[in-house]
């Protein structure tokens, strides 16, 4: 019987012990979140945050992942990819409010959460890989830190536009904030909003180290005619799992 490990993880733990980096497999869709998919995925956050400004101990759950680790040690996600590449979207537009006013603090979170340097085999290490055709935009529009003589590229297809525009969403609330506060505090909320996504926001993440059953988990529900909502998918783990 395959075995899956629920647990419950924040985006931090996803995206900062996670090497080699998470894979989005070439049979998944594209990016697909459109502009009001972020607006809401901001307003969940920043209401949290409202709420909750001390936020040790407060939690906000986002939803479940499903993630496979193969023989070959790379770590495939099933299920969750828009809301984790949202969280990075989010995350790489932090990371350059954060340059603003200090730059080791916006190069600690390209480090740890966006991408790294592997001083044993001297490449770049990225913590979230799209599927082939998102995947080189991705890397150069999100994960790539806009240091020296970074380029933007251009979008090429309409997932691309999807990412452009979530970006460009975040980029329109930070630049507002930030023209309402001094520098210092702009500098201070936006860590604060780092660590209200990546400590407060959780998923429920499912673990399992077999591709084909994991993926059975999502083909029994599409022959049946059923969502993958979240209810659906920890409902027939357990069923699984008994």
């Amino acid at each position: 019987m395959t075995a899956y490990h629920p647990e419950k993880k924040s985006i931090s733990e996803i995206l900062s012990t996670t090497n080699p980096e998470i894979i989005v497999p070439n049979w998944q869709r594209n990016y697909s979140w459109d502009t009001g998919h972020v607006e809401t995925f901001w307003n969940d956050l920043e209401n949290f945050f409202n709420e909750n400004p001390s936020l040790p101990g407060k939690e906000y759950f986002l939803g479940s992942i499903v993630i496979v680790k193969t023989e070959d040690g790379k770590h495939l996600l099933l299920d969750g990819q828009q809301r984790i590449a949202t969280s990075v979207i989010l995350l790489s537009v932090i990371r350059d409010y954060l340059r603003r006013y200090k730059s080791d603090t916006a190069t600690r979170t390209q480090q740890k959460f966006l991408a790294d340097l592997d001083d044993a085999t001297d490449t770049v290490v990225y913590k979230l890989t799209l599927n082939k055709y998102d995947k080189e935009f991705f890397r150069r529009f999100i994960l790539e830190d806009r240091v020296g003589e970074y380029k933007l590229p251009e979008p090429e297809i309409s997932s691309h536009i999807s990412i452009k525009r979530a970006r460009d969403f975040f980029e329109r609330v930070f630049e507002e904030k930030y023209a309402a506060l001094e520098a210092k505090e702009a500098y201070d909320w936006t860590l604060k909003i780092r660590t209200a996504l990546l400590d407060g926001f959780t998923v429920i993440g499912v673990t399992s180290e077999d591709e084909d059953s994991a993926a059975d988990v999502f083909e029994t529900l599409n022959d049946r005619g059923i969502g993958l909502s979240t209810p659906d998918l920890l409902r027939n783990l357990v069923i699984r799992v008994r």
